[in-house]
C-alpha cells in the first residue's frame, strides 16, 4: 500500500491508529536467529541456548549483563524524568495508584531516597525535571488537568498553578532565570507560555482536526530555544528553532510517536519510534538514522543523550518484547542491549549520560526501576 494512500487512510479516521500488538515477547525479550551454542547461565525461560556475553549490536542481550538493577518503589509507578543533580541523580515520578500522586526518588550518601512531593488527584503524569543553576529542582507536570510547577527540593517544594491543558508531555526550562513551559491545549495545538499565568499563551504548531502535537522544548548552549514535536494533522516530526521573533520548523520524518530532545552544542538530537515500520530513529547531524528495526509496538517512550566523545545514546521501551532497551552509536554502528524487563503498563524510560555511567530509570506497575553501567 503506498503512503499517499495511507494518508487518506488515517486522516479519514480524524486519529491516529497504533498498529496491532504483536504476540507477547519472550522473557528475556530475545529477538535474534542466533544458532551459536553458548552454555546459558542465566533464568531465561526461552528455548534457546545462547546468552550472548559479547559486543553484539541486536537487542538479545540479556537484562543481567551489564545492567545491575535496583528496585526504588515497589508501588506501581508510570512517567519518570531523570537528571544530575549536584548530589547526585534525582527522578520525578508518578506513583500510579486510585489517586495518583508526584513523588521524587534521589541519591543521598550513595543511597537511594524518596518522597511524596504533591498529592494533588491525578499529579504526577507527563513530568520534565530540570536542576536550576542554584540545585534547586524544577517539575513540570499535570495535575488534575493543569499544567502545573514545583521548585525546591527535598522537604521544601513551592507550587504554582500555570494553566489548564490537555493530557500530553510538558517540558520545562529556564530563560534568564524564568520558567517557560511546552504543552498541548485543549484543541490538541502544541503552545509555549511562561509563567505569566494572566499572559496569553504562543500557540507553536495548530491542531484542525483534533490531532494531539506532543513534544519537548530545549535550550542549547547559547540559550536559544529549540522544539521537537509530534504534528498529530499530520502524523510528521517537525524540529524547530525560535528565531527571537517567530519559530521556524521543518519536517523531518513521517509517522513519529513519543518524541525526546537533546542538544549538542547548538545541534538538537531527537529519537522517536515510527510507529508505523516499528522502528527506532535519531538525528545525527540533522539527518535521521535508524536505530533499530522490528521493535514492535511502543507504548511510553523514548530517551536521547549524547556523551562527551559526542557519541548520541537512546533508551526506548517495547511494548511487544516486554522491555526497555539502550543504543549507543560509534563509528556509525549501533551497539544496543536490554536493560530490564517490563509487565503490561511499564515503560516510561528517562535517562542521563555522565562522564563514566549510563543511567536509565523507567516504571512498572511492578515499581520503580534503576540501572547502570559503565560508558563503552
Amino acid at each position: 500500500m503506498t503512503r499517499p494512500l495511507i494518508f487518506a487512510l488515517l486522516l479519514a479516521c480524524g486519529e491516529k491508529s497504533a498498529p496491532p500488538e504483536e504476540p507477547g515477547a519472550e522473557a528475556d525479550a530475545d529477538t535474534d536467529t542466533d544458532a551459536d551454542s553458548d552454555t546459558d547461565t542465566d533464568a531465561d525461560t526461552d528455548s534457546d541456548s545462547d546468552t550472548d556475553t559479547d559486543a553484539d549490536t541486536d537487542s538479545d542481550t540479556d537484562a543481567d549483563v551489564g545492567w545491575p538493577e535496583t528496585q526504588l518503589d515497589a508501588s506501581a509507578t508510570a512517567h519518570t524524568a531523570m537528571a544530575m543533580g549536584p548530589g547526585g541523580l534525582v527522578l520525578a515520578y508518578q506513583l500510579d495508584g486510585t489517586d495518583d500522586d508526584l513523588w521524587l526518588a534521589w541519591q543521598e550518601a550513595g543511597a537511594w531516597q524518596t518522597e511524596l512531593v504533591d498529592d494533588e488527584i491525578l499529579a504526577g503524569a507527563y513530568s520534565d525535571l530540570l536542576v536550576g543553576d542554584g540545585g534547586e529542582l524544577l517539575i513540570s507536570y499535570l495535575a488534575y488537568g493543569e499544567l502545573r510547577l514545583a521548585t525546591g527540593s527535598p522537604g521544601a517544594w513551592t507550587f504554582e498553578d500555570v494553566r489548564i491543558v490537555d493530557p500530553g508531555p510538558t517540558s520545562v526550562v529556564l530563560e534568564e532565570g524564568e520558567p517557560v513551559f511546552t504543552f498541548t491545549n485543549t484543541l490538541g495545538a502544541f503552545c509555549f507560555t511562561g509563567l505569566d499565568t494572566e499572559a496569553t499563551y504562543d500557540i507553536i504548531e495548530e491542531s484542525t482536526s483534533g490531532g494531539t502535537s506532543l513534544g519537548k522544548l530545549r535550550l542549547d548552549s547559547e540559550g536559544t530555544r529549540h522544539i521537537a514535536f509530534e504534528d498529530g494533522d499530520f502524523y510528521e516530526l517537525e524540529v524547530g528553532t525560535w528565531d527571537g521573533e517567530a519559530w521556524t520548523t521543518d519536517v523531518v520524518a513521517e509517522f513519529p510517536d513519543v518524541v525526546s530532545l537533546t542538544l549538542d552544542g547548538t545541534t538538537p538530537v531527537v529519537a522517536w519510534h515510527d510507529w508505523y515500520d516499528k522502528e527506532i530513529w535519531v538525528t545525527l547531524d540533522r539527518t535521521p538514522a535508524r536505530v533499530a528495526s522490528d521493535v514492535g509496538s511502543l507504548s511510553t517512550g523514548t530517551a536521547v543523550a549524547v556523551d562527551g566523545s559526542g557519541r548520541v545514546h537512546v533508551a526506548w521501551h517495547s511494548a511487544t518484547e516486554g522491555g526497555v532497551f539502550w543504543a549507543v552509536e560509534d563509528g556509525g554502528s549501533w551497539t544496543t542491549e536490554q536493560v530490564g524487563e517490563t509487565t503490561n503498563g511499564g515503560g516510561y524510560p528517562s535517562m542521563v549520560v555522565d562522564e563514566a555511567e549510563v543511567h536509565i530509570a523507567w516504571a512498572d506497575p511492578t515499581g520503580l526501576f534503576y540501572a547502570s553501567r559503565a560508558l563503552p
